[in-house]
Parts: C-alpha cells; structure tokens; sequence
C-alpha cells in the first residue's frame, strides 16, 4: 500500500486525526506505524489501562502492556500490565505517579472502549486524551496525549458481567503490540 492510499483511513474530526481500522484487516498493524511515525522522535510513555480479570473486555490494556513488557528489545516505558494494572482504584494515584516521572513525554494511552454493535472490532488511533470508564458512565480522569481505544462491546453492556471471548481481546492485543514494537523499535 502506497502512503497516499493509507490516508484515505484518516478522518479529522473537530480538529483529532483518527484512524479507524476493523482488526481483522492484514495491514492493521501497519496503520499503527504509519500513525505513530512521527512521534519516534518524542520522548513516549504507554500506559495501558483496564483490570487483569480475563473475564472482562476490559483486559485488552494489561493484555497489551503485557506483550510489551515481555520483549526484551521494547526500550519504550510501559504502565499497566496482566501483572501490574491500571484500573479505576488505582487509577488517579498511577496517573500522576507517571507524569511526575516523565515530566515532558508524549502519553500514549491504550484501553478499551464501547460502541455501535457494527464497530465491534474496531481500533481507534486518535491524536487526543482517553477519558477511562466514560463507557460506563463514570469519568476516572483523562489520560495520554494520544490514545488506542478498541470497541470490545456494544454500547449498554455491563463490563464486569459481559463474559469476552478471549480469543478476541489476545488477537487485537497482539496486533496493537505488533504496531507499537514496530514504529518504537
């Protein structure tokens, strides 16, 4: 795929550069480098946010963080994994724990999200903050200057109670590990 061919995937919305790519294409992880290409550059921190419960969508973040966190060669600083989580009790404390530390990095958020039932699948790169547990109805905080969200349910579902097929949140796990080792290698 040539440069000005993986454009037409871009859509500005109220000033945000978004990438909606369903993760069942081939070339997802490639869109994920050609997002991030630009910020090599940049000092980057990932926090991956959601719960270790592997009973919950909203493992996807600890998934990744975890994938991350295992490659030896993944020099990037990453927050929240399977062993480690950042979810919504600790949420705020990590938050600010992580941005005290890196004082001037780009954030890089990662989390899973809710959407339209024909979205199911979906992984949104936006050049904006993740507002954790608004799917819920709960705002926790605003985190990253940049964000991945993947739609995991539909709208409306209780995500502590939605049983997740597994196979589902390893594989958009693994693609999005894929991209970030890819670009930050």
């Amino acid at each position: 795929m040539f440069i000005k061919d993986l454009y037409k995937f871009f859509i500005k919305k109220n000033n945000i550069m978004e990438l909606e790519q369903n993760y069942r294409a081939q070339d997802t992880y490639t869109k994920i480098v050609e997002y991030f290409k630009d910020d090599v550059k940049n000092d980057i921190v990932i926090i991956c946010i959601g719960t270790n419960r592997t009973d919950t969508i909203d493992a996807l973040g600890p998934f990744v963080g975890s994938l991350l966190k295992e490659d030896k060669d993944f020099r990037i600083p990453v927050y929240g994994s399977l062993v480690d989580p950042i979810h919504a009790k600790n949420l705020t404390e990590r938050i600010r724990e992580i941005k005290n530390k890196h004082l001037n990095s780009t954030i890089i958020a990662i989390d899973a999200c809710l959407g339209c039932k024909e979205d199911i699948g979906k992984i949104i790169l936006k050049d904006t903050y993740i507002e954790a547990g608004r799917g819920i109805g709960k705002c926790y905080a605003k985190v990253g200057d940049k964000c991945i969200k993947c739609i995991m349910a539909e709208y409306g579902v209780d995500v502590v109670e939605y049983y997740a097929d597994l196979n589902f949140i390893s594989t958009m796990a693994h693609i999005i590990a894929k991209g970030l080792k890819e670009v930050f290698k």
